[in-house]
């Protein structure tokens, strides 16, 4: 190419070069005025409580700062699956782990589950385990007599000696009873129970087989019953039972409230059923106080006033029959009543003087009743 025809074309590039030029200068101001704008998305809105915002509402759960400064409780990671974690919807929200709530000031399992550290979670066992803090995991439950104590981490007897758990209550334990000891003089000191088991019984009454009942038998004139020599549905009818048995022991009872079982049964270990016709009558006196029990058939009652049948006793300082047995058993409505061993322990104190009468006794028309022993266990 000549001289002449680079001059000519000279022009021609130097306005090519200047338009490359313009171009790349325009492209990085454009570049740069768009990096410095607005988003093209609008900002999430920042009044809800745990959103995603740009600005700091001062709301529990913004994550992001702001022109506020931060909410003092300060929520953590994301852990009850509630709406607004990673941010929480309430205070505290978020500062407990998965299964548990914040409540007292402190986080705890909700629905009865128990917290493992080993597991770092709420645990809940089935109904037939209890949870093990220290091996964090659930265990076989206690024995029905027992109660898991959370505290200790282990199973503790529901009742303390000498009471034993009946499946509802504590009641005194049945104890172990290696040798019966008939009490045949009084008064008599039933000593504290020892490891020998030794028990003691006191024979009220004989058996005496069913029969008509016997005329020659002697009454009780301190005890008013329904009469039923002119017939027995006559609740207006009143006479003083026949006697079938009766004798009266004074005792005192050493040891601790409820340490021995004070039974009366047919038999001398306590357990076995009385059976009788008509009622069976326990007085219990001791130092003022004077209490009593009966049980048999319904049909020994009378009528006392409009409002009242039972049985009374003649009370020998005022010479009025004003003691009535209200704790009255009813096991028949006539003839021959079973009345399961019943226990006195409840009413019978210790270190006291305590005389027991009792009796078996026959309304008429016929007689029955078991041998009657009262036992201490």
């Amino acid at each position: 190419m000549t001289r002449a025809r680079i001059y000519k074309l000279l022009p021609v590039f130097v306005a090519l070069l200047l338009t490359l030029l313009f171009q790349n200068c325009s492209n990085d101001v454009s570049f740069k005025a768009k990096d410095l704008s607005a988003p093209s998305v609008a900002p999430t809105n920042d009044s809800i409580v745990g959103d995603s915002g740009d600005n700091d509402d001062g709301l529990i759960g913004d994550n992001f700062p702001g022109n506020n400064p931060d909410p003092v409780i300060v929520d953590g990671p994301p852990s009850d699956d509630e709406p607004g974690d990673d941010g929480g919807d309430r205070p505290n929200d978020d500062i407990c782990a998965d299964g548990q709530i914040f409540t007292s000031g402190q986080c705890v399992c909700a629905g009865g589950s128990d917290w493992s550290e080993s597991q770092q979670a709420c645990v809940s066992c089935s109904s037939n385990q209890n949870f093990d803090n220290i091996s964090g995991q659930c265990v076989d439950r206690c024995n029905v007599d027992q109660v898991w104590n959370k505290s200790q981490n282990q199973c503790q007897n529901r009742c303390s000696d000498p009471y034993a758990w009946n499946g509802t209550q504590c009641v005194v334990r049945d104890p172990v009873c290696n040798v019966y000891r008939e009490i045949t003089s009084q008064p008599f000191v039933v000593p504290p129970r020892s490891e020998e088991g030794v028990c003691y019984y006191f024979k009220i009454s004989d058996a005496i087989a069913s029969a008509s009942s016997n005329p020659t038998r002697e009454r009780r004139n301190d005890v008013k019953a329904r009469d039923h020599e002119g017939g027995w549905q006559d609740a207006t009818r009143v006479a003083p039972p026949r006697i079938m048995g009766k004798r009266e022991l004074i005792f005192r009872l050493q040891g601790q409230v409820g340490e021995r079982k004070v039974v009366l049964a047919s038999d001398t270990g306590g357990t076995k059923s009385i059976k009788v016709d008509n009622f069976a009558l326990v007085e219990l006196y001791a130092g003022t106080e004077t209490k009593y029990w009966a049980a048999g058939t319904s049909d020994a009652k009378y009528r006392i006033d409009n409002n009242t049948l039972g049985i009374s006793v003649l009370n020998a300082l005022t010479g009025n029959w004003d003691h009535i047995v209200d704790n009255f058993t009813s096991t028949a409505s006539g003839g021959t009543a079973t009345v399961e061993a019943v226990e006195f322990t409840p009413i019978v104190p210790v270190e006291t003087d305590v005389t027991l009468r009792g009796s078996a006794l026959d309304c008429g028309g016929a007689e029955h009743s078991s041998d009657v022993y009262l036992v201490f266990k």
